[in-house]
């Protein structure tokens, strides 16, 4: 009869940190969009004018999308560890 082994052998999650890189894009894309949505139509609308929230409205949505785009590149660094 055979014996079972008392201690399982653990092997941890290789890609766990992928998995983490690509949550962080993931939320970075959807912030970024919602925050540049939300700056670009107010200034579309023509909420704020340049000297009152113009420039906050330009910067937000600069700011957007950077986001997305920081977003976009850890989803990238996280696919391309994932296949190495």
């Amino acid at each position: 009869m055979k014996e079972k082994d008392p201690t399982p052998i653990y092997e941890p999650d290789d890609n766990l940190e992928d998995q983490e890189y690509h949550t962080m894009g993931s939320t970075l894309i959807t912030i970024g969009i919602a925050i540049a949505l939300f700056f670009a139509l107010a200034d579309v609308l023509r909420y704020g004018t340049w000297d009152e929230f113009g420039i906050i409205q330009i910067a937000g949505t600069i700011g957007g999308v950077v986001m997305i785009f920081v977003g976009l590149v850890l989803k990238a660094i996280a696919g391309f560890r994932h296949h190495e």
